[in-house]
């Protein structure tokens, strides 16, 4: 990263997303030690680079009484945020919190968790939002690793938000010593969970699990012993873990983490080190989904607009995702069609994931 101001103090480094137009947003805790643009000195949690590296002076920096580590972009070109504070520009914030474009507070969404925050985020099709991370809420015993929350931020019942996750031997910040740090939805509604556990309602799960829609462990896949345990250079303490479940443009899904040796209950490898690849599950990336096979994404190849119709009128969401599964774009329409400005998208193989209340489908597209 160019730093050419030496004011500026890189401390506690969070999230990012890279907008279409080239320019990042960045999370966590930084130090600005004299007025740049509109902002006056202090700790800011949100800030904006330019393509080249440099502070974009021309964006409101946000601050918090504490630390962004996560940003989601969602629809309408919101993001969502979560992290260890309380307040956003001044005034009360939940630990998860929506924004729209320009960082300002979404008014109508506030959670009330009270201690944890989410290490991962993703809104459905509906409005709901999974989270996976470390949450408690206000008279509530319980220390929550997998929740889902309704579009008015209030917990949705429905889901299996008190499912025990656990790390045995236990550790000694108990609960707090155990995340789900990351989700993906399967084409078939089935959710992929990886983090720092070894058991889910008490059946072994070593790092990696999968549930049924509503939040209830499976035992169809990762029925083995899972991550093998790993150490660290020059120490003798022993972990293992999944950080990051990637879909790739061929349906497969790469899993990486800590860990030496993968057992998924089928094959069991101790050649595996930190990054592996699954197949065999469904990833979304399907050709025809009912009510939605006169969905287009044209012109395809294409260059720096694309089209996409699903043929029917109604309310959608598209996300394009890159080769690692990144998102790099994400918008919302309501009358069946859009159309994207892909100008500053390098070229390459993209999926595009359409979602309707008619299901989801995900094509390839490939921008030249």
């Amino acid at each position: 990263m160019n730093q050419p101001y030496p004011d500026l103090s890189f401390l506690n480094n969070g999230g990012i997303f890279i907008q279409t137009d080239g320019k990042v947003l960045f999370t966590g805790d930084h130090h600005l030690g004299y007025p740049y643009g509109p902002n006056a000195p202090g700790y800011y949690s949100l800030l904006r680079l330019n393509t080249d590296g440099t502070l974009d002076s021309t964006y409101h920096y946000r601050k918090t009484n504490g630390v962004i580590w996560t940003i989601e972009p969602t629809t309408l070109g919101r993001f969502l945020l979560s992290g260890v504070y309380s307040t956003y520009e001044g005034g009360p914030a939940g630990r998860i919190l929506r924004i729209w474009p320009d960082g300002s507070l979404d008014s109508t969404f506030h959670s009330d968790i009270s201690r944890g925050y989410a290490k991962y985020l993703l809104e459905q099709p509906d409005g709901r939002i999974i989270a996976g991370g470390q949450f408690v809420f206000p008279n509530d015993p319980d220390t929550m690793h997998l929740i889902r929350l309704m579009p008015d931020r209030a917990l949705d019942l429905s889901f299996n938000n008190h499912a025990e996750y656990k790390d045995i031997p236990t550790h000694s910040f108990g609960d707090f010593g155990i995340s789900v740090d990351a989700v993906l939805q399967l084409g078939d509604g089935t959710i992929m969970v990886g983090g720092s556990f070894t058991h889910i309602d008490g059946q072994l799960r070593r790092g990696i699990a999968l549930l049924d829609s509503t939040g209830h462990l499976l035992n169809t896949a990762f029925t083995g012993q899972g991550c093998g345990l790993t150490h660290d250079y020059n120490s003798t303490f022993m972990y293992s873990g999944i950080s990051s479940i990637t879909p790739a443009p061929d349906g497969s899904i790469f899993l990486a983490g800590a860990f030496e040796g993968f057992d998924d209950g089928t094959v069991n490898d101790p050649a595996q080190r930190m990054i592996c690849k699954l197949h065999g599950l469904t990833t979304g990336v399907q050709e025809r989904v009912a009510g939605l096979e006169g969905l287009r994404v044209f012109p395809n190849p294409g260059s720096e607009t694309l089209h996409v119709q699903t043929g029917v009128p109604g309310s959608m969401q598209v996300r394009v995702l890159d080769g690692t599964g990144r998102t790099v774009m994400a918008a919302s329409g309501k009358e069946g069609s859009m159309q994207l400005d892909c100008g500053t998208l390098a070229p390459g193989v993209y999926l595009v994931e359409v979602r309707t209340d008619k299901g989801l489908r995900t094509v390839k597209w490939t921008r030249r």
